[in-house]
């Protein structure tokens, strides 16, 4: 596969910084157990980079715990959007927590909302409505999750 051949899909970048961010690793802790610079490492992160070759991959996989295929897998950029989700159905489909408390469907409806609130604002016509709205809806987020 040539350089040019190589591009790479963003989320590739995304993977490892925050599988490196999780193990507290800085640039520099990632060059010295990987082999591989740590400018290399960060133009990766920011996507500044085409896809490493395997042998980086596998370095990288193995210090962040990453098996090679998922890695590989994110390095073959997407050409559709089969497989994309949309934000609501990752929250709805999958389970996680927030502040150590597991989101039930309540605290999933009000993720969904604060995202809808997001993405559908228009700043420059109603900021404040817009604004206390997303306020509004973080004050019930945070009474569910036991901080109000």
């Amino acid at each position: 596969m040539s350089k040019e051949e190589r591009s790479i899909d963003p989320r590739f970048g995304l993977c490892i910084k925050k599988r490196r961010l999780e193990k507290e690793y800085s640039l520099s802790e990632m060059e010295n157990l990987t082999g591989v610079s740590a400018s290399y490492i960060n133009r990766l992160e920011k996507g500044e980079r085409k896809a490493p070759s395997l042998p980086i991959m596998q370095a990288i996989g193995k210090v962040l715990g990453v098996d090679i295929a998922v890695l590989l897998n994110l390095a073959t950029p997407s050409e559709t959007d089969e497989g994309i989700n949309e934000i609501r159905d990752i929250v709805v489909e999958n389970d996680f927590r927030m502040n150590d408390i597991f989101a039930t469907t309540p605290i999933k409806e009000l993720v969904i909302k604060l995202f809808d609130c997001i993405i559908s604002a228009k700043w420059e016509e109603n900021k404040f409505l817009e604004g206390a709205e997303m306020l509004q809806t973080i004050d019930k987020l945070e009474g569910l999750l036991g901080k109000a």
